[in-house]
């Protein structure tokens, strides 16, 4: 999930005039026209976009809130990178990872046991 709020360099919940303060300084810096990147502001315009209305924001929230929430509750494993399975620590069932969709060894992924659905970040080292 994109956290808008990294984006828009701000803390994770904050109100909208925060939002907006710090869009607008962002669209400077990263303006295409300036110098900046066309890509970053694009996503960054795309977050501001969602923030600015009040119902998108909150339902944003919620789900933002509850990703945080599964994501703090995972449980953590490592993996060297030409590995592509895992036994669930509650099911043991053997779960297999798509070589394609763990690309970066600096990123930590988060991926759903298919027996029964328990979390875990995965280390790739």
């Amino acid at each position: 999930m994109i956290n808008y709020y990294e984006i828009l360099k701000v803390p994770d919940f904050s109100s909208y005039e925060i939002i907006k303060q710090n869009y607008k300084n962002l669209m400077l810096e990263s303006h295409p026209d300036k110098g900046g990147d066309s890509d970053k502001f694009e996503l960054i315009r795309e977050a501001y976009e969602l923030m600015k209305d009040d119902n998108k924001k909150k339902e944003y929230d919620n789900k933002l809130m509850y990703y945080q929430e599964m994501y703090e509750r995972a449980e953590e494993i490592n993996l060297k990178k030409d590995e592509d399975n895992f036994i669930c620590f509650q099911c043991e069932k053997n779960n297999k990872i798509e070589k394609n969709s763990i690309k970066d060894k600096n990123v930590q992924y988060l991926i759903k046991c298919e027996g029964c659905s328990m979390l875990y970040k995965i280390n790739i080292i």
